[in-house]
């Protein structure tokens, strides 16, 4: 019997430098609140969404040999 595929939530990735050599990850928005309080002038560089789930890798394909000639 097949199962019902999970619908995926999607997470924030913010991207936030904190001073002129400190740059950050945040998560969540609160914790960009919190990030503001301590370093007043940060600046948010990038922010985007991915998906909960890491991506599935895909399985490495062999090199194929290369095939022996009949000898004569």
């Amino acid at each position: 019997m097949a199962r019902k595929k999970r619908e995926k939530e999607l997470k924030p990735n913010i991207t936030v430098r904190l001073d002129r050599r400190t740059i950050i990850t945040v998560r969540d928005h609160s914790k960009l609140e919190f990030w503001k309080e301590k370093y007043p002038g940060l600046e948010i560089l990038e922010e985007s969404y991915e998906s909960e789930e890491e991506p599935k890798k895909e399985p490495k394909k062999e090199a194929e040999k290369p095939k022996k000639t009949p000898k004569k």
